[in-house]
């Protein structure tokens, strides 16, 4: 669970306070949602979330979610196989270093909230699940 403070005036603004980084950020968790749910790869975040898991990684989902929709933006749908990989490789090369920001907030950049180990056992992770050859295994 993240603290976070409704803002006055109706919507669905938040202040998020980070503790890790001891900062107070403001957001908007309706556009976060829409954002992800009009993507067009929830199976694909599905699978990574589900890969995240089995790797035991720090990796929140929101960042996960963007970095999913980064990795895929000029791929195409209903091929999980080929998304999945192209997924792992952009996990693997731009990850490390890609600012992820908030869609509702272009000042609050979602990748910091990593730290650089972090990213990089990121990085490792699916530099090893690509070299199993089938994503089937990656995940089950």
């Amino acid at each position: 669970m993240i603290p976070a403070r409704q803002e006055w005036g109706g919507g669905n603004d938040h202040r998020i306070f980070e503790t890790e980084h001891q900062r107070v950020t403001r957001t908007n968790l309706d556009t976060h949602l829409k954002v992800v749910t009009e993507s067009g790869w929830i199976d694909e975040i599905r699978l990574l979330k589900i890969w995240r898991n089995l790797h035991n990684l720090r990796l929140p989902s929101f960042c996960l979610d963007l970095a999913v929709i980064d990795a895929l933006r000029r791929s195409q749908p209903n091929q999980p196989a080929a998304n999945m990989e192209t997924a792992l490789l952009y996990l693997k090369d731009t990850f490390p270093n890609a600012p992820l920001r908030d869609p509702a907030n272009f000042e609050n950049r979602v990748s910091d909230d990593l730290l650089k180990h972090e990213k990089i056992a990121i990085s490792d992770a699916a530099s090893d699940s690509l070299k199993q050859g089938t994503w089937g295994k990656v995940v089950w």
